[in-house]
């Protein structure tokens, strides 16, 4: 099975550009099986019936039971079948973040969107993990719009990549730190519950931003594909690329050093962070983004991956890093993913990205879970896949 088949297996109907299909093409296991244990036929359940009454002979009454497993144990997680594991880590990310609308500036401009840390009662006391503030139609127009004319020049050259991504990123990546259902069958996991956190985050922040797509602005703009239906700030494509790398980047840190050495240069990190950014051009090209949308959409991946990651590792405290992008400062810059990465990690503002990316002051996250996390356990067991030597792997 493939990468984005057994995505579709795991995510059930969730997502709007196929990454989570219903159940993929032949299911969780194949063709001659359906996931969650539905039966390939009608005539199965009958036959089943017969084949019962044939083998079981008189009852006989037992005289023992089964143990008990522990109550609410993160260990019984490998029992379950990956769906349902599905909505146990769902359920405890879903507490995990919290979302306050835009607030009118009393400068008349717009403060922004807020996605915070979801731990507390008191919404004021909560840390900021990403502030977005957006840019107006008018400079969309005067500073953004040109590029997204000069880009469609490169519309037949990455028609074929731009339509594989309609329906599934995860598998570009897949050829960076060899992801295969079979070998990093628990990263995939890992992966598939954190997109399921992330895509609802983003729709609402896409939702309250409310900006139009570039075919809007201009019929010239004539996308070759389908506009999607929702807002185009910030990019969706942009902001799940960006999580994906960051996050794959955090499991294979140890594996990097391993290969170029404890102060090597981070060469996987960078070619996942240099894929991430095709993704998210090729939307420009294709003709339904701005670069700005893909400018907001890697701070805001980048962000929530640091924050899940966080989570994942379930320390009872850890110091994190907030943000702010400034989206009404950015005007016609094109995409300088390169130097937000570098700001990012460094917190050294680069000249490129001082005028529209800001650090907040550090919060302190409460993981709220420790060793007995379910989201915790998965974690590991993905963190294990990229940890094992070849000798290990073959005995």
């Amino acid at each position: 099975m493939s990468i984005a088949g057994y995505l579709a297996a795991l995510n059930g109907e969730n997502g709007e550009n196929g990454e989570n299909g219903e159940n993929g093409e032949n299911g969780e296991f194949g063709p001659s099986v359906r996931p969650s244990g539905r039966l390939l036929n009608p005539y199965t359940s009958g036959a089943l019936i017969r084949s019962r009454d044939g083998i079981v002979g008189p009852w006989v009454e037992p005289e023992g039971y089964p143990p008990m497993p522990k109550t609410d144990e993160s260990e019984n997680m490998a029992r379950w079948s990956p769906r349902v594991r599905a909505h146990v880590v769902d359920f405890d990310l879903a507490s995990k973040l919290r979302f306050t609308a835009n607030i009118p500036s009393v400068e008349g401009g717009d403060d922004g969107v807020k996605i915070k840390d979801g731990h507390g009662a008191n919404p004021k006391a909560l840390g900021q993990i990403i502030k977005i503030n957006r840019p107006t139609s008018e400079a969309l127009a005067e500073y953004q719009l040109k590029h997204v004319v000069a880009y469609a020049d490169l519309r037949s050259d990455r028609a074929s990549e731009i339509m594989s991504q309609l329906s599934g990123i995860v598998t570009f990546f897949g050829g960076i730190g060899f992801l295969h259902p079979d070998r990093s069958r628990w990263t995939i996991e890992l992966l598939a519950a954190l997109l399921r956190a992330l895509v609802p985050a983003e729709m609402r922040m896409k939702h309250s931003m409310a900006i139009p797509r570039p075919v809007e602005f201009s019929a010239q703009i004539n996308p070759m594909i389908q506009t999607p239906g929702h807002g185009t700030f910030p990019s969706g494509h942009a902001t799940e690329a960006f999580m994906i790398a960051y996050v794959i980047g955090e499991l294979l840190a140890d594996q990097e050093k391993l290969i170029h050495g404890e102060e090597g240069h981070r060469v996987l990190r960078d070619q996942l962070m240099r894929q991430a950014a095709r993704i998210a051009i090729n939307r420009v090209v294709a003709g339904v983004h701005f670069p700005i949308d893909n400018a907001a959409g890697q701070l805001l991946g980048l962000s929530l991956g640091k924050f899940f990651v966080a989570i994942c590792r379930g320390k009872s405290l850890e110091q994190f890093q907030g943000w702010t992008f400034w989206g009404h400062a950015y005007r016609d810059l094109d995409f300088p993913w390169s130097e937000i990465c570098e700001t990012f990690y460094s917190r050294i503002r680069n000249p490129s990205t001082k005028q529209f990316m800001s650090a907040r002051e550090e919060f302190t996250i409460s993981t709220n879970g420790g060793d007995n996390s379910p989201i915790r356990w998965l974690w590991e067991r993905a963190r294990a896949e990229w940890h094992q030597s070849p000798s290990a792997e073959t005995s």
